[in-house]
């Protein structure tokens, strides 16, 4: 007896979008992943702003790499995370960092659980590559949970 494996198709829609600070992959539609991308410039700058520091643009392979799956369940296996509780994880990489949150909609909503996640850890990404020295964790996690609070308003259009 022969035993045929023909595995399930795969309806993964991958799109990507390239802005100065963040190369975005994600499984889902385009519109959501050029809004998404554009948010995090947006989350970025403020930052800077806030910090009172030049906006400075990497070179490309220093980009984050940030990869929207389609659901904190996906976001969980990637991590082998088995207490059911992850929903975005980041990480540090000499050669480029990376992170992985779950389906994003950045129409103007509010700021999703996956959203605050990846702030959250961004800004660790941001303290980190901007100071010369270490900081205490205190200090560093109050840092990220600042600015991991973070809204977008829509902006009106002006004539």
């Amino acid at each position: 007896m022969v035993a045929l494996f023909v595995p399930g198709q795969v309806n993964a829609e991958w799109h990507e979008a390239s802005s100065d600070h963040f190369l975005v992959f994600a499984d889902q539609n385009e519109k959501d992943t050029r809004e998404f991308t554009e948010r995090l410039e947006r989350f970025n700058s403020a930052m800077h702003v806030i910090l009172g520091r030049e906006v400075l643009t990497p070179s490309p392979s220093n980009r984050v790499t940030i990869y929207v799956v389609r659901n904190a369940s996906e976001v969980r296996k990637l991590a082998g995370d088995k207490t059911g509780s992850l929903l975005g994880f980041y990480q540090a990489r000499a050669g480029g960092s990376v992170a992985f949150v779950a389906r994003v909609d950045s129409d103007g909503g509010p700021v999703t659980q996956s959203e605050q996640v990846l702030f959250h850890e961004y800004a660790h990404h941001v303290m980190h590559s901007s100071n010369e020295w270490s900081t205490p964790r205190w200090l560093s996690e109050g840092f990220a949970e600042f600015f991991s609070t973070a809204r977008f308003e829509r902006m009106a259009a002006w004539d």
